[in-house]
């Protein structure tokens, strides 16, 4: 699905919320605890004994550009997210590690984008002075500062110390050369209970021990957006135990899925299915649009990263952060059915975000988005089969053909009319009908005028980027009324029924 994601943003709240209510442990001068790599950062750190790592949580999109659909965000919650590296909590205690890098923003945008942000804001270019480093400190952790001390290190970089008022955290920058550049980062320890001497003092520990690591630099060979979604993909999963990347023509997947067979069979029916997509709806230009797959090994972990607003969903395309999620199933299931359903779950989200990069990075109406992404689900990708129906979903599709839905008003619904409840399952039910009416039925009864209806809409959309004009031109000569008579007397018919069947390509171009 293709619904606007709202899902908390990162701020300091997040490190309250990730402390547990266990009483701190005494750590004295047992050592620092374990060590972790971030190549992304260019820094390995210590962080103290019973933390462990945190997914970061995507970015919460507050409004799109009406003229492309580009996500917009509350610039102080993008400033927090360009600049945060990694999070680990446990017993008592939460850490968090974030890269100096750009001022904090000064209030003037309401809403940025990605680009606009990165396009405007100025990076420091060496270590700023005391007053900018407190000021900082200030904005991104609601740090009660006033001086720095210089501490004594003993790692690659100089650490001083953020003396902060209240006893509850301790925070430490950090500054230092890596592949000729200046480094800058904060190391905050936020505790409940406990003794504030020996939280500071263990702190200091790690972050003395931080140490620089090469920076792993992106393939050259690879086109400039490959490259900063590998690169943002990677960052992500910065210092997570059990999570990996693996690469494939054209996805990057991100998983800690332990059953490395599902991880394959995704592997693979993704990239056959891309085909599909391809032969249906072709891309134009050679824009990069490599697609990033994050698949959970647990339910639960993916409900915490897309947020209660999607907790009913198996799955989602983010376009905001050009993401894909897959949840596994929520019960034990066999093997059988946890494949289906996985493939399924794939290939509905992958043509959402297939079908968003084809068309320049604009997202299709609901109608045709949702409908065709119902269509693909329920593919064979490895058998080459496309938009399979059984008995039960023909009579469910038929019915709501048979509902009596005005289609003049369903291609315009917007995604709160689309996603209403009590009407979501309708909607879905009648955008799946449609689409296989105008993918398979209409081209298998001659009906070209109808048959060539989402191809026109896709080449408008991606010449527009306005969904209103690619509605008009896709639909410019039809009469609604009539198309939808033909619509429910196909889903009547178990004749033209069975030619749609039987017919195996797409409609001419």
């Amino acid at each position: 699905m293709n619904k606007r994601v709202l899902i908390t943003a990162l701020t300091a709240a997040l490190l309250t919320w990730a402390l547990p209510s266990a009483a701190a442990p005494r750590h004295k001068t047992r050592g620092a605890g374990k060590e972790f790599s971030l190549p992304e950062a260019g820094i390995r750190v210590r962080v103290p004994a019973g933390v462990a790592s945190q997914l970061l949580p995507s970015l919460k999109v507050y409004a799109t550009k009406r003229s492309d659909g580009t996500a917009l965000y509350l610039p102080e919650e993008l400033w927090r997210h360009f600049q945060t590296l990694a999070i680990w909590s446990g017993q008592g205690v939460a850490v968090e590690l974030a890269r100096m890098e750009f001022p904090p923003p000064d209030g003037r945008d309401k809403f940025l984008s990605i680009a606009d942000a990165r396009r405007k804001w100025d990076a420091y270019s060496s270590p700023p002075g005391d007053a900018e480093v407190l000021r900082w400190a200030k904005r991104f952790f609601g740090a009660d500062a006033d001086t720095l001390t210089e501490l004594r290190s003993s790692g690659d970089f100089r650490w001083k110390r953020v003396e902060c008022r209240g006893g509850s955290q301790t925070i430490l920058f950090g500054y230092g050369e890596n592949a000729g550049e200046t480094y800058m980062y904060m190391f905050r320890l936020h505790w409940r209970g406990g003794n504030e001497k020996e939280w500071r003092r263990l702190a200091e520990r790690c972050a003395v021990a931080a140490k620089k690591i090469p920076l792993r630099k992106s393939e050259a060979a690879r086109p400039g957006t490959y490259a900063e979604r590998l690169e943002q993909a990677k960052k992500s999963i910065s210092g997570l135990r059990g999570w990996y990347v693996r690469e494939t023509p054209n996805y990057i997947f991100v998983s800690n899925q332990r059953s490395r067979g599902d991880m394959r069979r995704l592997q693979t029916d993704l990239e056959l299915a891309r085909e599909i997509f391809a032969s249906y709806f072709p891309g134009r230009g050679d824009r990069c649009t490599v697609g990033v797959v994050k698949l959970f090994a647990e339910r639960g972990e993916y409900l915490k990263y897309v947020g209660s607003e999607l907790k009913w969903t198996a799955g989602v395309w983010m376009p905001a952060i050009h993401e894909l999620a897959v949840s596994p199933l929520g019960v034990k299931m066999d093997d059988k059915t946890v494949e289906r359903y996985m493939r399924n779950v794939a290939l509905h989200e992958g043509f959402h975000q297939y079908i968003f990069y084809a068309c320049g990075e604009v997202n299709p109406a609901l109608w045709i988005n949702e409908g065709c992404a119902q269509f693909f689900e329920t593919s064979l990708p490895r058998q080459g089969e496309v938009g399979l129906i059984d008995k039960r979903t023909e009579q469910k599709l038929a019915r709501a053909a048979a509902a009596g839905h005005d289609l003049a008003r369903f291609v315009r619904l917007d995604h709160q009319g689309f996603y209403a409840e009590g009407e979501r399952d309708l909607n879905y039910a009648l955008a799946h009908a449609l689409c296989y009416y105008l993918l398979r039925g209409a081209p298998a009864l001659g009906e070209t005028k109808y048959a060539a209806i989402p191809m026109r809409y896709m080449d408008e959309l991606r010449r527009t980027r306005n969904p209103d004009k690619a509605r008009e031109h896709a639909f410019s000569g039809i009469d609604l009324n009539e198309l939808e008579n033909k619509h429910k007397a196909f889903w009547r018919s178990k004749s033209q029924l069975q030619k749609a069947k039987l017919y195996r390509r797409p409609a001419a171009r």
